[in-house]
């Protein structure tokens, strides 16, 4: 049978004593702002540990903090791999047929002209690459 005066841990504080920060309980709640120093061109999914950064309990071992990052779909662009932007993009039979044009506005604020070769003829499911207009390297 478990002793009532202390609960099975062995000890009993004389009223009036208890510790004034945690009231007996041997535990102060604060936060704590732990850095995030996320580089560019982070991979969604991607943790970050802060071990023993766990609450802390007497009689316990403290555990990590885990800080895992995701990413914020964009209106715009997709990540293709780690570098790659993919915006897909309906063209009019008349510009597919004519010749498209058109600027977007790329990440880094830039706007960036997209067209086709003049005489080109764009095709359903047609991949155009921009070469060095991905995502920074980290």
């Amino acid at each position: 049978q478990t002793c009532r005066a202390c609960q099975g841990q062995g000890v009993v504080v004389p009223p009036g004593a208890l510790c004034r920060n945690c009231s007996g309980h041997g535990v102060v709640q604060n936060q704590v702002k732990l850095k995030v120093n996320v580089p560019p061109n982070c991979p969604d999914h991607k943790r970050f540990t802060f071990p023993g950064k766990a609450d802390q309990v007497p009689g316990m071992e403290t555990g990590d903090i885990i800080v895992e990052l995701r990413e914020k779909p964009h209106e715009v662009f997709s990540r293709l791999g780690s570098a790659d932007l993919l915006m897909e993009r309906r063209v009019s039979l008349l510009d597919a047929l004519c010749g498209v044009r058109f600027s977007v506005r790329h990440l880094d604020g830039s706007d960036v002209e997209v067209r086709c070769t003049e005489g080109c003829v764009v095709r359903p499911g047609d991949v155009w690459v921009l070469k060095g207009r991905g995502m920074r390297a980290g």
